[in-house]
């Protein structure tokens, strides 16, 4: 639980905070000083999709020449995700 320089190792104290504390991780290391760049909930938000977004991305897909790279960031969503809502969808030909 203590690093070798004999300080109390910073994620430990987070730990603690979230398991005793019921919060959240973002919060407890917030709390002790820790700045975060993108926040669990950030991630999670580009991480999923709405069925009306599938749908939409779905039919720009299949009707406009565009990559999934480019619908991914049209939608504000990583790569990896749109790739998954799209699997099967046959690309445009055109």
């Amino acid at each position: 639980m203590n690093d070798p320089t004999g300080k109390i190792n910073v994620n430990w104290l987070a730990l603690w905070a979230c398991v005793y504390g019921n919060s959240t991780p973002d919060k407890a290391l917030r709390c002790i000083g820790v700045k975060l760049n993108k926040t669990t909930t950030d991630i999670k938000a580009r991480s999923i999709l709405n069925a009306a977004q599938t749908a939409e991305a779905k039919q720009r897909y299949q009707t406009e020449n565009i990559s999934i790279r480019d619908l991914a960031e049209l939608f504000n969503t990583s790569y990896g995700t749109m790739r998954r809502a799209l699997a099967g969808v046959p690309k445009f030909v055109g």
